[in-house]
């Protein structure tokens, strides 16, 4: 469906909901169970409008080279496959600016690492301050 645009829709019309329903009942449990923190991922939540279903926003970048490896391995797809679905997202400098957070992946795991425990601590401490205000 990615080199179609009209299925794609098609498919995003039928899955968009469902996916959503499925989050906001992690998210409901994961407040049920007292967590400070409940982390979403999800690829397209800024391209379809859905910023404020959430209280902050990280994204992960990388150059789009990696960016492609790293889809093709994952999902078993050829270069162009992974090409076509990553077309279908925002680039990478577009969705940094409307995000909270940014985490630059396109290095070591090592150095990724440590800006997801930087990033991971400041949503902590942002949710008991937002917490201790209401």
């Amino acid at each position: 469906v990615f080199a179609d645009p009209a299925r794609r829709t098609a498919l995003e019309a039928i899955m968009h909901p469902a996916i959503w329903t499925a989050c906001e009942a992690e998210i409901r449990a994961a407040a049920a169970a007292g967590r400070a923190v409940c982390v979403v991922e999800a690829a397209l939540i800024l391209e379809t409008g859905q910023r404020s279903r959430f209280h902050r926003i990280v994204v992960v970048t990388a150059p789009t080279d990696v960016q492609v490896e790293r889809v093709a391995h994952a999902r078993g797809l050829t270069e162009e496959e992974a090409r076509q679905r990553l077309a279908a997202q925002w680039a990478n400098a577009d969705k940094a600016c409307q995000a909270d957070y940014v985490i630059d992946n396109g290095g070591d795991l090592a150095a990724t690492e440590a800006q997801v425990v930087r990033v991971y601590a400041a949503l902590e401490a942002g949710a008991v301050e937002s917490a201790e205000n209401t």
